[in-house]
């Protein structure tokens, strides 16, 4: 469990939709996570150190909730916007 709040077990549910959304989104969906984790997060909290009674997990989430969620947020937009005008073109393009 350690910082990330998150308790990692086998679902048959996680497994289902893993299956149905395929590899590539899979992927797409870990190297975010590894993004994230990885890079965001510990160059976020050394950027903003935690106050003096504030755990290291506490404020690990802290920093996850309240901006590396949102740059992904906003990661996500900007690719559906940028997605868009490929699917209008193949749209037009088979009517």
């Amino acid at each position: 469990m350690a910082s990330s709040g998150y308790n990692v077990a086998w679902s048959l549910a996680l497994l289902g939709a893993g299956h149905l959304v395929g590899l590539s989104v899979g992927m797409a969906m870990l190297t975010g996570l590894v993004i994230s984790w990885v890079i965001a997060v510990p160059i976020l909290t050394s950027m903003q150190p935690a106050a003096d009674a504030v755990t290291l997990a506490a404020h690990t989430l802290a920093i996850w909730r309240t901006q590396v969620r949102f740059i992904g947020a906003g990661a996500i937009a900007v690719a559906a916007i940028y997605t868009l005008p490929g699917l209008r073109s193949r749209w037009w393009a088979g009517s």
